[in-house]
C-alpha cells in the first residue's frame, strides 16, 4: 500500500536510524578486534551513553564470549529493551539526561568501581556514545555534586558548542578525560565509540572517558560520525535524487533555519534541483530563564513553518536518538501550510518560538513525532522535501 508523503518522510527517517543502529555498527566493528576478544571465557563490558545497550548487543553477537560481566549506564527509555535483549549477568543502571541527577551520580560511582574491579584475565570492552556525560558522572575530589550539576546546567543553557561544553565537563568529572580508561590499569582493553560530535572528535564523546589526548591508550574503534547519518539517509532515499550537505552543521539554530530555508527557496525556483535536501546538524540553542518546553529540532521546525509559509515543502527535523531535548517528542514534521493551520487553531507560532515553547505547539498542531528508543545517537537529521502544495494533506 502506497504511503502518503508525510509517512514516506517518517519512514525514511526510521530506516536511516535502523541502518545506523548501534547493534549493527558494533557487530561489524567487533570483527576487527584482536583475538583475545573473540570467544573469550569471560568478557567485561563497560558502557555509558544513549546507545550503550545496542552497542553491547552487537558486540556480544560478534564476540560470543562464554560469559560476560560489567555495567552499562543507560537512559530510562532504553531500560526495558536492554533487559529484554542482554544477559542478566550484565548490570544495568539508569542516569538522567540532559541534566545529571542523583541516579547519574550513583551510576558514575558504580561504573568506576566496576572498572577497577574487573578481573585481570578478562578483556575489557568500553562502549561509549553520546549522552554519557550526563547519564554517568562523579565529581572530582574536592568538588560537590551540587557544584558539578550547577555548572552542567549553566553550560547547557549557555548554548556553547558541545566540544567546549565537554572540555569543561572533563575537568570536573572523575570519569571523563580518559579517567575511566586509566582506572583499568594495564588490563587488555578496547573501546568502541559512536560519535555524535560534528567534528568527529572522539575525545569529546560523553566527555571522552577513554581518551585524555589524541593518542588512545588501547585499540579504539570509531563506529560512525554525524556526517555518516546524512549519507545513510541518502542511500535509504534511493532512487530519489538527493543533495547531501557536505558537512554537519554547527552554529545557532536560527542560522540553521536560514540555511534550510535557502535550500527550500532554491528548490522552488529550480525545477532541476534534487527533490530531497539532507543535512545532519548539531545546532546550539540558547535557552533563557523561564523558557517553555521544547527541543532544538521542534524549535527549528517552527522557524521553518513560519519562514516558508505557502511554499511547496515538507521538512522533518528530528534527533537520531529518538528524542528532541527533554521532551516526549523525537522532533516534528512541518510543511508549507503549517503556519496557516496554526492560525486556524489559534496557535501563535511567533510567540511559541519567542518563549522557546515549541513542544506544546507542535503537539497541538499534530506535527510532533513521538519519542522512541532509536538505539543510536549521531546528532540531528533534517530532511527537506520539495512537494507541490496540492499534495499536502490539509486535514
Amino acid at each position: 500500500m502506497a504511503h502518503d508523503v508525510p509517512d514516506a518522510l517518517i519512514s525514511l527517517y526510521r530506516r536511516t536510524l535502523e541502518a545506523m543502529g548501534g547493534a549493527a555498527l558494533a557487530r561489524a566493528a567487533a570483527a576487527r578486534l584482536p583475538a583475545p576478544f573473540h570467544g573469550a571465557a569471560s568478557l567485561r563490558l563497560l558502557g555509558l551513553g544513549k546507545a550503550a545497550h545496542t552497542l553491547a548487543r552487537g558486540a556480544l553477537d560478534a564476540l560470543t564470549p562464554s560469559s560476560c560481566s560489567g555495567l552499562l549506564v543507560l537512559q530510562e527509555s532504553a531500560l526495558e529493551r536492554a533487559h529484554a535483549t542482554l544477559p542478566s549477568t550484565l548490570a544495568l543502571m539508569v542516569g538522567s539526561h540532559p541534566m545529571p541527577d542523583e541516579r547519574s551520580l550513583a551510576a558514575g560511582r558504580a561504573l568506576l568501581r566496576a572498572t577497577r574491579e574487573s578481573a585481570p584475565e578478562e578483556p575489557a570492552l568500553i562502549l561509549v556514545s553520546g549522552g554519557g556525560s550526563s547519564l554517568a558522572t562523579a565529581p572530582v575530589e574536592g568538588l560537590t555534586f551540587e557544584a558539578l550539576r550547577a555548572t552542567f546546567e549553566a553550560l547547557l543553557q549557555s548554548g556553547v558548542p558541545i566540544e567546549e561544553m565537554n572540555a569543561a565537563r572533563k575537568r570536573l568529572c572523575a570519569l571523563k578525560g580518559g579517567k575511566l580508561a586509566a582506572a583499568l590499569g594495564s588490563k587488555r582493553a578496547a573501546a568502541m565509540v559512536l560519535c555524535d560530535i560534528p567534528s568527529g572528535d572522539l575525545a569529546s564523546v560523553a566527555g571522552g572517558p577513554t581518551l585524555a589526548g589524541p593518542t588512545p591508550p588501547f585499540d579504539h574503534l570509531c563506529l560512525a560520525t554525524p556526517i555518516d547519518l546524512a549519507r545513510a539517509a541518502a542511500r535509504e532515499a534511493a532512487p530519489m535524487e538527493t543533495e547531501v550537505a557536505a558537512r554537519t552543521f554547527t552554529g545557532r539554530v536560527e542560522e540553521l533555519a536560514e540555511r534550510v530555508a535557502k535550500a527550500a527557496l532554491r528548490r522552488r525556483d529550480d525545477a532541476d534541483a534534487p527533490g530531497l535536501f539532507i543535512i545532519s546538524a548539531e545546532p546550539t540553542l540558547h535557552i533563557p530563564q523561564g523558557a517553555g518546553r521544547g527541543g532544538r529540532m521542534q524549535h527549528l521546525a517552527l522557524l521553518l513553518a513560519e519562514r516558508l509559509e505557502g511554499l511547496p515543502f515538507r521538512a522533518l527535523c528530528a534527533g537520531s536518538d529518538g528524542r528532541d531535548g527533554d521532551t516526549a517528542h523525537a522532533g516534528a514534521l512541518v510543511d508549507g501550510r503549517t503556519a496557516a493551520r496554526a492560525r486556524a487553531l489559534g496557535i501563535n507560532l511567533r510567540q511559541a518560538i519567542a518563549r522557546f515553547d515549541s513542544a506544546p505547539a507542535c503537539a497541538a498542531l499534530g506535527a510532533a513525532l513521538p519519542a522512541f528508543d532509536s538505539g543510536t545517537n549521531l546528532c540531528d537529521l533534517i530532511l527537506l522535501e520539495r512537494t507541490p502544495l496540492e499534495r499536502i494533506d490539509d486535514t
